[in-house]
């Protein structure tokens, strides 16, 4: 759906659910960088824009234009998406990021 509906992103499709969980695991933790603890929480910001959203349409499906780049809403929830978990796949995935942006705070 990415990929037809987000006319400025890249529309991936390449976004692991293991970057919600470890999201998750960050907010739970005692991180001390603010910069990570932001990210975690777009991470699960963005994702519940997302699910609001498909909640939404589940409702009624017939708002949604079948020209799906011109749903607005949709739109900016993936650009928002995209954004938040692709920075969040390069640091939260890989242990030594996180440790890196945690060094900083």
């Amino acid at each position: 759906m990415n990929a037809i509906a987000n006319t400025v992103g890249k529309g991936r499709d390449d976004f692991d659910f293991k970057i919600l969980q470890k999201a998750e695991l960050i907010l739970k933790s005692n991180y001390k960088s603010k910069a990570v603890q932001n990210l975690a929480a777009q991470v699960r910001t963005s994702f519940n824009a997302y699910r609001l959203l498909m909640h939404k349409y589940s409702i009624n499906i017939e708002i949604v234009d079948p020209q799906l780049k011109n749903n607005k809403d949709l739109v900016n929830v993936l650009q928002k998406f995209e954004e938040t978990w692709s920075l969040a796949k390069d640091f939260f995935l890989q242990d030594d990021r996180i440790a890196e942006l945690d060094w900083f705070a």
